[in-house]
C-alpha cells in the first residue's frame, strides 16, 4: 500500500477492495471504499486532505450517513464519488452511533415523536443516560451546562461522551447546552461535540439574528449542526418568566430562514427549573409555529412539565426536549438517601454512586418512553 494510503489509516479510515454488497450499491469500477471510522461530521475537516491524498479519487467511495458532510464533500471534493446510506455510518461492519441533530430530529419530527435532551455533568450521570437509551433502544442527545465550557478538563468530559456515543447501539448525539458566546460554540467543536447551541435569546432580536448566523456558519463548515433560541426560556421563579413575551410564528420562520439552524428553541410557556406552579403551556402557538417552520423544534423546561402539555407539543413538531433539573434532581435525592444509611461510614465511591445512577436511568427510561410514544 502507497503512503497516502497508510495515512489515510492514520486519520482512521479502513481502506477495502469493493465487495458485492457495495457494487451492488453503488457502481465505481476499480478503487478502494474508504469506511468512516471517524464521526462523519469530523470527514468534513478532512475532506481537502482526502482529496489529495486518494491516489484514484475517480474510483474512490466514501462511505457517509451525513446528509450534510455529503454536501461539504460534493462542494471541497467533488473528485470524490458518495454513497449515502440512510441513517448511520459504516465501520466496518458496526454502526457509527455519534450522530448530529440531522440523523435523529428530522426523523423524530416527520414520526411525531421527539429525542430527549439531558444534561449530564460528570460519569454517573452520563452513563445513567446511555443506560436508559440502549435499555429502550431510542436515539438520544448527552447534552452539558454551557458553565462547564470553562473547566480546563472539558476537553477530557467531551471526549468521554463521545467515547460512550461512538460504543453505543443507538444514536447518539453530543451537544452543548445554550452556548452563550462564539468562543463556547467554537471550544465545544474543537472538543468534539457532533452539535452546539448558539444562544442569543437574550440579546435584541437582530443581534441575535446575527450573531446566531456567524455560529452557523462556524458549525456547519466543521460539520456540525447547530441549535438556536429566540425569545429566552427563563428560569421559573424570575420577574421574566412571568413577564416574557412568547414566541411568534414570523419570528420563528424568520429566523430560521436568516440564519441556517438545524433547531430552534421557542418560548410557548415553559420554564427551566421547577415550577412554582401550574404552567400555562400554549399548545395552540405551538401549533403555528411549526406550520411554518419546517425544521425540528426544541422545547426547552421540559422538568416538571405536564406530561399531557409534552405530548401535544411533540405532536405539534416539536422534536428535543431538554431535561435537566428533574434528571439530575432524582440522582441527588438517591445520592441522599444512599449518604444517610451510610451514617458517616466508608463506601467507595463507585459503589456510593451506583444506586443514584440506577434510579436516574429508571426516570429516564419513562421520559423517553413518554417522548416516543406520545
Amino acid at each position: 500500500m502507497n503512503a497516502p494510503r497508510e495515512l489515510l489509516k492514520k486519520l482512521g479510515y479502513e481502506l477495502k477492495p469493493f465487495g458485492a454488497n457495495i457494487e451492488e450499491s453503488y457502481s465505481a469500477g476499480e478503487g478502494a471504499v474508504i469506511y468512516d471510522k471517524l464521526n462523519p461530521e469530523l470527514t468534513a475537516k478532512l475532506c481537502g486532505r482526502i482529496a489529495g491524498l486518494v491516489d484514484n479519487p475517480a474510483g474512490d467511495v466514501l462511505v457517509t450517513a451525513s446528509p450534510y458532510t455529503k454536501s461539504v464533500l460534493n462542494k471541497y471534493a467533488p473528485q470524490l464519488k458518495l454513497l449515502l446510506l440512510d441513517e448511520v455510518a459504516v465501520r466496518g461492519d458496526q454502526i457509527m452511533a455519534l450522530v448530529t441533530f440531522n440523523e435523529i430530529l428530522p426523523q423524530g419530527r416527520k414520526a411525531g415523536r421527539a429525542v430527549g435532551a439531558f444534561n449530564i455533568a460528570n460519569f454517573e450521570t452520563a452513563k445513567a443516560v446511555m443506560i436508559a437509551a440502549e435499555a429502550e433502544q431510542q436515539p438520544v442527545i448527552m447534552q452539558v451546562y454551557h458553565r462547564l465550557m470553562s473547566d480546563p478538563y472539558i476537553s477530557a468530559l467531551g471526549a468521554m461522551m463521545r467515547n460512550m456515543a461512538e460504543k453505543a447501539s443507538v444514536p447518539v448525539a453530543v451537544h452543548l447546552d445554550h452556548g452563550y458566546t462564539f468562543e463556547q460554540v467554537k471550544l465545544a467543536i474543537y472538543c468534539g461535540f457532533s452539535s452546539v447551541m448558539f444562544d442569543g435569546s437574550q440579546l435584541p432580536f437582530a443581534e441575535n439574528l446575527e450573531q446566531t448566523r456567524r455560529a452557523v456558519e462556524y458549525a456547519h463548515r466543521h460539520g456540525v449542526t447547530i441549535e438556536g433560541e429566540i425569545c429566552h426560556v427563563p428560569l421559573n421563579g424570575s420577574e421574566a418568566a412571568i413577564n416574557i413575551p412568547l414566541s411568534t410564528p414570523e419570528d420563528a420562520a424568520g429566523f430560521v430562514a436568516a440564519t441556517g439552524v438545524d433547531a430552534l428553541a421557542v418560548l410557548i410557556g415553559t420554564a427551566r427549573g421547577y415550577y412554582r406552579e401550574e404552567p400555562k403551556i400554549a399548545v395552540d402557538l405551538a401549533q403555528q409555529i411549526s406550520a411554518v417552520v419546517a425544521i425540528p423544534l426544541v422545547l426547552h423546561g421540559g422538568s416538571g412539565t405536564p406530561h399531557e402539555k409534552v405530548k401535544a407539543v411533540i405532536k405539534s413538531g416539536f422534536a428535543k426536549v431538554n431535561v435537566a433539573t428533574e434528571f439530575q434532581h432524582t440522582f441527588q435525592l438517591r445520592l441522599q438517601t444512599e449518604l444517610q444509611q451510610l451514617d458517616g461510614k466508608f463506601l467507595p465511591l463507585d459503589k456510593l454512586m451506583l444506586p443514584a445512577t440506577d434510579a436516574a436511568a429508571t426516570h429516564l427510561r419513562q421520559l423517553i418512553r413518554m417522548f416516543t410514544k406520545p
